[in-house]
């Protein structure tokens, strides 16, 4: 008996679980899911990873404000993906 499953059986295992009439898209999806998922472990075993201390939270667009941007606990807000951009600059100079 198998202590460890291979990749190969987690895809087919996860192929599985999909509907009979799912597509190829629908198939690619989950299996990079589930590649993206295993990689992130991966890396927080490995500790490589970013701190919560070292990530800039910045929001923007219409449907949030400056108020709404701070109860979300945003380290800047910008009115617009150009704004943002700006911002971001201004942030790691």
């Amino acid at each position: 008996m198998k202590d460890k499953q291979t990749i190969k059986d987690k895809v087919i295992e996860s192929i599985k679980k999909l509907p009979d009439d799912a597509n190829y898209n629908e198939i690619m999806e989950s299996i990079y899911v589930q590649q993206m998922i295993t990689k992130g472990i991966d890396q927080l075993d490995k500790r490589e990873f970013i701190s919560h201390e070292n990530v800039k939270l910045i929001v923007g667009g219409a449907p949030l404000n400056e108020e709404r941007a701070k109860k979300f606990g945003a380290d800047d807000f910008a009115e617009d993906a150009v704004e943002n951009v700006k911002h971001i600059k201004q942030l790691i100079e």
